[in-house]
C-alpha cells in the first residue's frame, strides 16, 4: 500500500472510532446512571492508550533503527571502496588506473542506476551496477602479483572488493519494508478502540472534547506516516528518503585526491550482452 492510502485507511478508522463513541455515549446517556457507567471507563482508556502508545514508540525505535542500517550500508560501501582506491598504488600504473576507473564507474552507477531503482521498490539492483560489480572484481582478481608487497595489496583488496558486494547487497536488502501487514492491522485496531473509548468517555459537553480528539488524530497520523517512511529508507518522500550523497561526496573527495585519475564519462550499456 501506498502512504496516502495508509493514511486514508488510519484516517477514516479513527473518525469512524470517534463516530462509534459518540453515538454510544448518546446512547447510554438515557439511562439514569449513564454518568456513572461512563466513568468506569478510565481503566480500559488508560489500557488501551497506554497500549497504543508503547506500540507505536517500539515501532518508531526499531523503523529508526531499519533506516539506520541501510545507512550504514550505503557508508560501509563507500568506505571499502574507497580503501581499495587507495591501496592499489603497489601495482603498475595500466592495472591501478583499470581498478579506479572501475570503482568510479562503479560508485557512478550506484547514484544513476541503483538508487533509482531502489526508489522504485526494486530491490534486485540495476544491471548495469551488477554489470561495473563484475568488472571490478574481474579487474581485481587478474592483478598481477610480482613482488610481495603486490602480493599483501591484493588479499586486501580482495576482501574489501569482497566488503563493497556484502554492503551492496546489504543496502538492496533494507529497502524492503520490514513491518508486516498484521501490525498495520493492530495499529489500526488499537486507533479505533482508543478513540473511541476517548469520545465515549470525554463529557458530552466538554471544552476538550474537540481538541483532545484533535490531537489523538494527529499524533497517531503523524505517528503512523514516520513509520511507512522510515520502514521503506529509499522510497519514501524526497525530505526523508536516503540520497546517495555520502557516494557523490566520496567521488569528489578523490577526484580532488587523484586528479589523474581517469574521470572521463564512463560507457554505458556494458551490461547489454551484445555491447
Amino acid at each position: 500500500m501506498s502512504l496516502a492510502a495508509i493514511l486514508l485507511v488510519q484516517f477514516v478508522v479513527l473518525v469512524v472510532g470517534a463516530a462509534v463513541g459518540w453515538i454510544a455515549r448518546l446512547k447510554l446517556m438515557r439511562a439514569e446512571d449513564g454518568e456513572k457507567q461512563a466513568d468506569h471507563l478510565g481503566e480500559s482508556l488508560a489500557f488501551v492508550g497506554g497500549a497504543l502508545g508503547i506500540l507505536l514508540g517500539l515501532l518508531l525505535v526499531f523503523a529508526v533503527g531499519h533506516f539506520n542500517a541501510a545507512q550504514q550500508s550505503a557508508r560501509d560501501e563507500v568506505g571499502a571502496m574507497t580503501v581499495v582506491f587507495n591501496a592499489v598504488d603497489p601495482f603498475a600504473a595500466p592495472e591501478r588506473d583499470a581498478v579506479r576507473r572501475d570503482l568510479i564507474c562503479y560508485g557512478r552507477s550506484v547514484m544513476t542506476d541503483d538508487w533509482p531503482d531502489l526508489r522504485k521498490s526494486y530491490l534486485r539492483g540495476a544491471d548495469e551496477t551488477h554489470a561495473w560489480a563484475d568488472r571490478l572484481q574481474r579487474t581485481v582478481d587478474n592483478l598481477t602479483l610480482s613482488t610481495s608487497a603486490q602480493t599483501t595489496t591484493h588479499q586486501f583488496a580482495v576482501e574489501h572488493q569482497l566488503l563493497i558486494d556484502r554492503a551492496r547487497q546489504s543496502r538492496l536488502q533494507l529497502g524492503m519494508p520490514e513491518i508486516p501487514p498484521m501490525i498495520w492491522l493492530v495499529i489500526f485496531v488499537s486507533s479505533f478502540a482508543f478513540v473511541a473509548l476517548l469520545e465515549f468517555r470525554l463529557t458530552a459537553r466538554s471544552p476538550i472534547r474537540i481538541m483532545a480528539g484533535g490531537a489523538v488524530i494527529l499524533v497517531v497520523m503523524v505517528s503512523t506516516a514516520t513509520l511507512y517512511e522510515l520502514d521503506r529508507p529509499y522510497a519514501g518522500w524526497s525530505g526523508s528518503a536516503l540520497q546517495p550523497t555520502v557516494m557523490q561526496a566520496t567521488l569528489e573527495q578523490l577526484q580532488d585526491a587523484f586528479p589523474a585519475a581517469d574521470w572521463s564519462p564512463c560507457p554505458r550499456g556494458i551490461a547489454d550482452p551484445n555491447a
